[in-house]
Order: C-alpha cells, then sequence, then structure tokens
C-alpha cells in the first residue's frame, strides 16, 4: 500500500469507519517491522492533533500496539498449518484472531476472537455485524458464517450491534441457551465463573432459549437468568446502562455487593474472599470508571459501600465496616 492509501485506511480507523478487512490490512502493516510502526506512530499523532478522540476511539488504536506486544501471548494457534496457510494463521494470531479446524457454531474452519483481563474490543462480523467484547470474553463462528447460517458461540460479556437478514436469523449461543435475533441492539453477559446470564435489549426483539423455556424479550427490558436452578426473571431497567462499558464505565443500576465483585472477578481476573452480612440483600446504585487499576475501583467502592480490602496476589480479601 502507497502512503496515502495507509494513512486513509489507519484515519478510517481511528474514527471508527473501518470494517474487518480493512482492520486485518492494518494489523498485517504495523506487523511488518519498525519502519511502519514509526508511520503508523506517526499518523497518530496526526490525528489526535486535529480530533479529540472519544473514550472508545482510544481504546481502538490503543490495542493495535498491545494486541502485537505483550497480549499476543494469550492468542494460541491450535492447529499447525503448512506453507501460506500457516502464514494466514500466524497474522490472524498476531490480531487477536485464531482460526482452527474443529467443531463449533457449525463444522469447517473456526475463527475465535479473545480478550485479556481488563481488556475490551470491538470487531465487524462477516455481514457487517459489529460486536464489542468486553474483558475475559471469546467469540467463535465458522467460515460458514451469513453463508448458511449466522451462529456464534459466545463466554463472557459481548454487546451486539446486528445487521438485519430475514433469511439468516442471528443466534448466540451461551453453551446449551441462546438468543435469536433478526436485527437489534443488545447486551447479554454470560461468564463461565458467575451465577447469572444477563440479557439487556436497547432495540429490536430477541428470544431467548434454555433447557426449559422460551422468552420473547422486547426494547428496555433485562433478563436475568439464574443458572443454579433454571429460574428466569424479565423486568424493565435502563439498558442503556448495561452498555456503559464500551464508553469504559461500569454503570450498575441495581447490583448486591456480592454480585459487583462477582463481576470485578471476571473482568480482572481475581477472587474475592467475602462473606456479604451487611449487603447481602441491599441493592446499590454504582458508576464506576471501568478504565482504572482495580485498586482506585475498590477505593472507590469503599466510599460507596465501607468496607475495607487487602490485596495478596489475584486474591484479594474484602471486609464489611
Amino acid at each position: 500500500m502507497d502512503s496515502e492509501t495507509i494513512k486513509d485506511k489507519i484515519f478510517r480507523y481511528f474514527n471508527g469507519k473501518s470494517d474487518y478487512a480493512t482492520e486485518k490490512e492494518i494489523f498485517e502493516y504495523i506487523s511488518s517491522g519498525e519502519k511502519a510502526m514509526d508511520s503508523y506512530r506517526s499518523l497518530e499523532k496526526e490525528w489526535k492533533s486535529h480530533n479529540i478522540p472519544t473514550i472508545l476511539q482510544r481504546q481502538s488504536f490503543d490495542r493495535i500496539t498491545a494486541r502485537i506486544k505483550a497480549r499476543k501471548r494469550n492468542r494460541i494457534l491450535k492447529v499447525s498449518l503448512f506453507s501460506a496457510a500457516a502464514a494466514l494463521a500466524l497474522a490472524l494470531v498476531l490480531t487477536g484472531i485464531r482460526t482452527d479446524f474443529s467443531s463449533g457454531p457449525s463444522q469447517g474452519i473456526l475463527t475465535t476472537v479473545s480478550t485479556g483481563y481488563g481488556e475490551k474490543t470491538r470487531l465487524v462480523l462477516p455481514d457487517s455485524t459489529e460486536v464489542w467484547l468486553h474483558a475475559a470474553t471469546t467469540i467463535s463462528y465458522s467460515e460458514n458464517f451469513n453463508r448458511t447460517d449466522r451462529v456464534v458461540e459466545l463466554s463472557g460479556e459481548a454487546f451486539f450491534d446486528v445487521t438485519h437478514n430475514g433469511d439468516l436469523p442471528f443466534v448466540v449461543r451461551l453453551g446449551d441457551k441462546s438468543i435469536t435475533v433478526k436485527g437489534t441492539r443488545f447486551d447479554v453477559a454470560a461468564y463461565p465463573s458467575e451465577n447469572e446470564i444477563t440479557a439487556a435489549l436497547l432495540e429490536g426483539s430477541v428470544i431467548f432459549r434454555s433447557e426449559n423455556a422460551i422468552v420473547n424479550l422486547q426494547p428496555g427490558e433485562v433478563l436475568t437468568y439464574d443458572v443454579s436452578n433454571a429460574n428466569i426473571f424479565r423486568s424493565r431497567a435502563d439498558v442503556d446502562s448495561y452498555a456503559a462499558w464500551i464508553n469504559g464505565k461500569l454503570d450498575y443500576p441495581e447490583v448486591t455487593l456480592d454480585r459487583l465483585l462477582s463481576r470485578l472477578s471476571s473482568i480482572y481476573g481475581v477472587d474475592f474472599i467475602y462473606s456479604p452480612v451487611k449487603y447481602a440483600d441491599k441493592k446499590l446504585r454504582i458508576i464506576l470508571n471501568g478504565d482504572e487499576e482495580l485498586s482506585d475501583l475498590l477505593d472507590a467502592i469503599s466510599f460507596i459501600a465501607p468496607l475495607e480490602y487487602r490485596i495478596s496476589g489475584t486474591q484479594i480479601y474484602v471486609k464489611e465496616l
């Protein structure tokens, strides 16, 4: 690519207007050597001098260099391929995307995108659906996506802005449960370490299916599925708050302290040692800056719900005051 072409592509990426193919080109360009990286940094500086980036935009261009450096060790290529196929697989690993031959949403080559603890990222699926992945989240889809189906498998939390296609419903599989849509905007959280699955619908309509229930969700509603007993609760809420993490906030209109710490455990990869007493049933209104260090978040929570904490490695001991 000539200098003007790469400049145009990178600026569109900074503005949040690029597609998957463009992002892949940018990753490959930056990975080609120090000269390309220096060029990218120069373009980043130029773009910033004429724009005030939003939090989401800052996350977008920050994650380019982050993936090429320390975080790429979390991306594992499970299948060894030969010649050109191997080179392509390696390039995909550098972008945080893993290509594999296995069973998944459907048989064939499986593409998997993952985020690490404390990391967020955005991707565009082959049907132009936009997906924002929260920390410690994995999404997978097959080579048949947008051909014979639109099925993805999710572990963690993601916000979907689904492109409408009346012939191919969009399906999010959450283990043996699923959410089916035709074109909508919603957030779903299904961390394996948590005892709840939540889905908050901003626009459109979705159908949640479990082993013993089918629930239609309408805009402004939140569904909570209790993994331990299969109970389902549906309520109206400020659904925008469920997607606030995209812009760097943790916004919980009503949350118990135990539930909040459970979510922080999933996001930051730590274990909280906490036995709720005063705050066992009390629900709090919590708005935090999710881009700060965990210790800063805990300091802020300590003012809202008086407690003290002690960090020992990946374990955090919490005591009510």
